[in-house]
């Protein structure tokens, strides 16, 4: 339903509050949506002067009362604001300094804006289900400025609903008073909120002051805001038993809304209907808006009861009762009920626990009286039967701990009979045995072991009585915690002890402790004190222990025991010399530990320690029988002494001598050996000789060994260390040693030149240069005569005879200081003669006898080849005879030939069949 509500009058009167800027020039303000602080610098926002708000908040009142009056700067305006509709209203202007004289500036153009924003509220004043059809401009703010300023934009509720551009000065308000174009200058239809609204209005002020002051009134036709519906709550008031008249009532009506009932029209908050039958009843509430709701009751009616049934069943002692009216009685109603124990309730719905003492089969008479809401009573009666629970019990014997206990029942029925049967050994909610009177159970704990047992009789079909038990315990011997000590010993340090005093019990004692010692050995003991047993041989032996308590609980303990070997070791030793560093070595034989520490003793001292590890040396002070001693030690500390008898052997005593101790080599000595026998029983049976100069010599005897030297050097001695070795059979050896023993002297280098050589029958003398080496005296032999020695001439000639030509074979003897001599030989040629000539130059053509043939000259030449050739390289004349010469014709044919010069080669061979090669130029002249 659509209503209309006309007004005539202001709904709203609110002020701005205004205050102005001192400052000259600013940018044209912008949205002021954006604007976040109270004075930014960026958009030149100003917050309104002694304002609390940062964004510009302007108080709203509906009156003017208590503003500050209008500041009057001498005679300047404005003074007042006499043209204002509001009267005499207080004007709010910006309080600041007077300048006298100082004119006021009525403009809009280029001055600083400024926001301005108001808040107020409209209230919801149509039903929420007519918002809907109705028009969202049926409702308008007119707003009326006055002041000396421009209002350029007004934003409502965030949008922008007015801008005037600001140098249109004549489309706003400004200057004295306001505007004489009229009251509304600006109205708003749209954008209205139900609740809370916001203005902001943006002014463009002069300076040095200005007041504003904004009016504003609603008007309406229609009202477009979603207000409540109006709401009520229903009660009714029954009648007395019997009466079908019932009290519908309005629970707390409120006086402004209207309520009509249904079926009939009935008005009012409170109505007496009359039915005997179910009827449905609304009624309609409409607020002083006629905004409209309806609630809807039901009066059910209900037939006064006239019997009751229980249809309690029998039960077992402290199992509740839960009587049951039955659908004869109809809620609501109220009951009294007398349970025949003495206990009794006024609950409706409820249950009842009978406690039976003693505990023995009891019938009861339960009484109830029953009113329902109309006070109409009606009575019931019932008689239950509680049966007795029967008493779980057992007896159990006295088990040791992993043994079986035995559990006996010994429960009682209290006048029924125990047919069940349940075992919870453990008490943790499980049950572990079902049926069983009489079962064993091995209980995982020693001591007190709380056991759940549940029996269970049958005294109605259909009905268990059950009890159980579980503070019932069964008492469980622990066992003997058996433990013992050792030491692990060598099997040559026995006895071993073992002490079982370790040994514990958590209640009770022991009383008997059993060895049994692994090897076949058992021993018996009331005590834990030590006991000692002594092992055949190394090994590990699984010792067990058996404890028995004093409630015969038995329990063993095993622990391996190791015998350690002893050490088992072999002496090893190179043959002992005296004076010789003996060696000794150990080898672990089988059975043995690990040896891991050797201990020797050689000075029949076994206090002294002479040497360690498993390989070691000494040196014994004298020959003859000597006692050492050994001790072993294994990784397991056991130890062992071991003994050996060695004898120590004379070493030889080695000598020789050389029968020519020096000379030239190749120079040969016999070295004799005069080394003496040696104290028995050993026998010297090997001699080698180290003679300095290559392998040694080995022998089995002692037999004279010769040998030669050599010495490569021209100047230096060569000496030769000897050394001899002499060995016996029991391997006792020792060596001599001759230092330059041997003495080789140098041998000097005999060579020499001779020139020339080789020389010829036509001039057979030679002369010869001496080339050698380390040398003081020398002796020349030419070869044509004996050798004489030549003191004075180091270099002499010799003067071949000319008569034969041959080949003399010379030498030269040189020695040195030592007496050492070398020889030089040198072949010396006497040739037969041999020359050769050929001219450059012939006249073959001018027929003087002269120069008329080219051919060579000379002696000694047994073959002889002679070539011409031109300048292109062709062979124009050859020949084989040196007689025969070329007498400037190519291959023999008569022609004049050119001056110009040829190539010409010879080959020849002389005498002495030597080769020999010559190439030259001959000139040919006409």
């Amino acid at each position: 339903m659509k209503r209309i509500i006309k007004t005539k009058t202001p709904i709203i009167l609110f002020v701005f509050l205004i205050f102005t800027s001192l400052i000259l020039k600013s940018q044209p303000a912008v949205n002021p949506l954006l604007l976040n602080t109270g004075i930014n610098s960026t958009f030149n926002g100003t917050k309104p002067l002694l304002s609390n708000d940062n964004i510009w908040m302007a108080s709203i009142t509906g009156s003017v009362t208590g503003y500050t009056n209008a500041v009057v700067c001498g005679n300047q305006a404005p003074a007042s604001w006499i043209n204002s509709p509001f009267g005499n209203a207080d004007w709010i202007t910006y309080p600041h300094t007077c300048v006298p004289g100082q004119p006021a500036v009525h403009t809009c153009d280029g001055y600083i804006g400024i926001y301005y924003k108001a808040t107020f509220n409209l209230p919801d004043s149509i039903c929420k289900t007519h918002f809907d059809s109705i028009g969202p401009t049926d409702f308008c703010l007119n707003l009326d400025f006055y002041g000396d300023n421009c209002v350029s934009g007004i934003w409502v509720n965030g949008v922008l609903s007015y801008t005037t551009p600001i140098t249109n000065d004549s489309a706003k308000y400004y200057y004295q008073g306001y505007n004489t174009a009229g009251a509304t200058h600006f109205s708003d239809c749209s954008n209205w909120n139900s609740g809370t609204n916001e203005i902001i209005v943006l002014v463009y002020s002069g300076y040095t002051w200005e007041g504003f002051l904004c009016q504003a009134n609603l008007t309406t036709s229609q009202i477009p805001f979603n207000g409540p519906l109006p709401t009520s709550t229903l009660s009714i008031n029954n009648p007395p038993c019997g009466l079908n008249t019932y009290t519908l009532n309005v629970v707390s009506p409120n006086p402004n809304y209207t309520y009509v009932w249904e079926p009939g029209s009935i008005t009012g908050s409170s109505i007496i209907a009359t039915t005997s039958v179910n009827a449905v009843y609304t009624v309609n509430v409409t607020d002083k808006f006629g905004c409209e709701s309806s609630n809807t009751t039901t009066i059910v009616t209900s037939t006064p009861p006239t019997s009751v049934s229980l249809n309690i069943n029998n039960v077992c002692a402290n199992q509740p009762i839960n009587p049951n009216l039955g659908s004869s009685i109809t809620a609501p109603y109220t009951t009294t009920w007398d349970f025949g124990d003495g206990n009794g309730s006024s609950l409706n719905n409820l249950s009842h626990t009978y406690t039976i003492s003693p505990n023995v089969n009891t019938t009861f008479t339960v009484h109830v009286d029953v009113t329902d809401a109309n006070g109409c009573q009606v009575i019931g009666d019932d008689q239950v039967t509680v049966y007795a629970i029967p008493t779980a019990s057992f007896t159990s014997d006295s088990a040791c701990l992993g043994s079986p206990s035995h559990l006996f029942d010994a429960s009682i029925g209290n006048g029924n009979t125990v047919n069940t049967f349940q075992w919870d050994f453990l008490s943790n909610g499980t049950i572990d045995a079902t049926g069983t009177t009489n079962p064993s159970f091995t209980f995982p704990n020693f001591g007190n072991n709380v056991v759940s047992y549940t029996v269970s009789t049958s005294p109605v079909s259909g009905l268990n009585c059950t009890n159980s038990n579980n503070t019932i315990t069964v008492w469980v011997n622990p066992l003997p915690n058996p433990d013992f000590t050792f030491i692990n010993n060598c099997v040559n340090t026995q006895p071993n002890s073992f002490n079982a005093s370790p040994s514990t019990i958590a209640i009770g004692t022991n009383t008997n402790y059993a060895w049994n010692f692994g090897d076949g050995v058992s021993s018996s003991n009331n005590s834990a004190t030590s006991i000692l047993h002594n092992y055949p041989a190394a090994g590990v032996y699984n010792v067990t222990l058996t404890v028995t308590s004093n409630k015969g609980c038995i329990k063993n303990i095993v622990k391996p025991v190791e015998v350690y070997e002893k050490p088992k070791v072999s002496i090893l030793n190179t043959s002992p010399c005296d004076q010789t560093p003996t060696n000794f070595s150990t080898n672990t034989l089988a059975n043995s530990g690990t040896v891991s520490n050797w201990y020797w003793d050689f000075n029949n001292s076994i206090n002294s320690i002479e040497g360690t590890g498993q390989n070691t040396n000494f040196t014994f002070p004298s020959a003859g029988t000597q006692t050492i001693q050994l001790v072993c030690e294994t990784d397991k500390g056991c130890r062992d002494t071991l003994t050996k008898i060695v004898y120590v052997n004379y070493i030889p005593l080695p000598q020789f001598t050389l029968d020519i101790p020096a000379g030239c080599p190749i120079h040969c000595v016999n070295f004799t050996d005069l080394t003496p026998a040696v104290t028995g029983p050993a026998q010297i049976n090997q001699w080698t000789w180290n003679l300095g100069d290559g392998s040694p010599i080995t022998n089995n005897t002692n037999a004279p060994v010769s040998h030669c030297y050599n010495n490569t050097s021209s100047s230096q001695l060569a000496y030769y260390n000897v050394q001899l070795t002499v060995t016996t059979d029991s391997g006792c050896t020792n060596t001599i040693t001759k230092n330059n023993y041997v003495t080789v002297y140098p041998v000097p280098i005999a060579a020499y030149v001779a020139n020339p050589n080789p020389a010829n029958v036509i001039d057979p003398l030679v002369y010869f240069t001496n080339q050698s080496q380390n040398y003081t005296n020398w002796w020349w032999g030419f070869g044509d005569g004996p050798m004489k020695e030549d003191s004075i001439h180091v270099d002499p000639t010799h003067q071949y005879s000319s008569d034969i030509a041959q080949t003399y074979y010379s030498s030269l003897i040189v020695q040195n200081q030592y007496g050492c001599l070398d020889t030089a030989y040198l072949p010396v040629e006497i040739e037969p003669d041999f020359s050769f000539y050929i001219p450059n130059a012939f006249t073959p053509s001018n027929n003087d006898g002269h120069n008329d043939y080219f051919n060579g000259k000379g002696i000694g030449i047994i073959e002889y080849d002679l070539r011409i050739f031109d300048r292109w390289g062709e062979e124009i004349f050859h020949t084989n005879d040196l007689n025969k010469g070329w007498d400037g014709s190519v291959k023999k044919r008569t022609v004049n030939t050119k001056y110009d010069v040829y190539v010409w080669k010879v080959s020849l061979k002389d005498i002495k069949n030597k080769e020999h090669q010559y190439v030259g130029h001959v000139t040919l002249v006409k």
